[in-house]
């Protein structure tokens, strides 16, 4: 009977404590976290005003290498590649640009997706020195993301990784 009772203490604490701290934290099962101010997820639906990510909101494909990605108002996007591996992730908004980024460091998934021999992989994951990164703009009729992607792009013989160059190209997104 008393650890019944310790045990609904606890939770009546712990839900006392988590409704008083006004952040709410998703852990993903990767561990990478995300932590959101109550307020500003207040704002988007409690007033009743239009979430400034709205617009971005949808099913997007397009890109070399992924199947699909998935974009919500609340600021959060799931991206599928094309050999099946996924994340999910935040996402930004800069100077009404929408900003996304691969996980880092780099998952050794996300390069076998792009046709690299897994030990180039394994040896560039040690180098690689930051995420994918997608800058994209809406187009006019809402229909089209279009932007650049900040990459790397991986040298290699057959059995080792020469250089790691980080480049730019333009990328379109369908809706």
């Amino acid at each position: 009977m008393n650890k019944k009772i310790m045990a609904g203490v606890f939770f009546f604490f712990s839900l006392c404590f988590a409704c008083y701290s006004k952040q709410l934290v998703i852990v993903f099962k990767d561990g990478a976290e995300i932590t959101f101010d109550m307020q500003t997820i207040e704002s988007f639906y409690l007033k009743g005003a239009e979430s400034p990510f709205s617009m971005f909101e949808g099913e997007w494909h397009g890109d070399k290498g992924i199947k699909t990605c998935y974009i919500n108002e609340a600021g959060l996007f799931s991206m599928q590649l094309n050999n099946g591996y996924a994340w999910s992730g935040v996402y930004q908004i800069e100077n009404g640009l929408l900003i996304l980024e691969t996980p880092y460091p780099v998952p050794l998934e996300y390069m076998l997706n792009n046709d690299i021999p897994i030990n180039i992989a394994k040896q560039a994951m040690k180098v690689i020195q930051r995420p994918d990164r997608w800058i994209l703009r809406i187009s006019d009729n809402g229909l089209k993301l279009i932007g650049q992607i900040r990459h790397f792009r991986l040298h290699w013989t057959d059995d080792r990784l020469l250089n790691v160059e980080y480049v730019e190209r333009d990328t379109v997104w369908m809706r």
